[in-house]
């Protein structure tokens, strides 16, 4: 009877287990445009992907991936890592390198891609923030290397007057515009402030 009892049991903590592992698979929420003006819908499903173009999804482990256009999306909810929401905090709060600290904790430890290119923009707009447009730039670079056509492209470190940069900003701007990568063409101007 107890044999019975242990096996029963096992079977029931392994079914939550793996009912638990599904539902957390399949947290993300995407709202979209409807057909319809003004309509929305949204999706619960697993978010594969999320780019300047669109965003890839999944309803169930078995189901073949969509899409969606990126201008049809109006929000995601997803799940962020603590150190992603600390860093959000602290960047609101005016707390630059605190919010540094805090996404490159969750760049780090964030699996999705898609999710990593989201906090790279946070890190984007700390530098900014903090006028370091090497960085700011470098981190750009990054960011559009992996979604050339991100929605983030006014992060682009430009300086649209005759602020003076220092030697190593200059430098590195004068390689980024020489540079045979698509960044290049796409940001010439005062890409990184020459």
């Amino acid at each position: 009877m107890r044999a019975v009892r242990s096996r029963l049991q096992f079977c029931f903590l392994l079914i939550l287990t793996v009912s638990r592992c599904a539902v957390a698979q399949y947290s993300d929420e995407v709202v979209q445009r409807g057909s319809t003006p003004g309509s929305r819908i949204t999706v619960r499903c697993q978010i594969l992907d999320y780019t300047g173009s669109k965003l890839t999804a999944k309803q169930a482990a078995s189901s073949k991936p969509f899409e969606i256009k990126a201008a049809n999306v109006i929000t995601v909810r997803t799940a962020q890592t603590t150190a992603q929401k600390v860093g959000i905090k602290a960047f609101n709060d005016g707390k630059t390198r605190d919010a540094e600290f805090q996404f490159t904790e969750a760049i780090n430890s964030e699996p999705r891609i898609w999710m990593r290119r989201e906090i790279l923009t946070m890190l984007v707009r700390c530098a900014l923030k903090r006028n370091d447009f090497l960085t700011a730039g470098t981190r750009f670079q990054l960011l559009f290397e992996s979604d050339s056509e991100t929605a983030h492209m006014d992060l682009i470190p430009l300086l649209w007057n005759d602020d003076i940069v220092d030697g190593e900003t200059r430098t590195a701007a004068i390689a980024w515009l020489q540079d045979e990568k698509p960044l290049a063409p796409a940001s010439r101007g005062k890409l990184a402030l020459l």
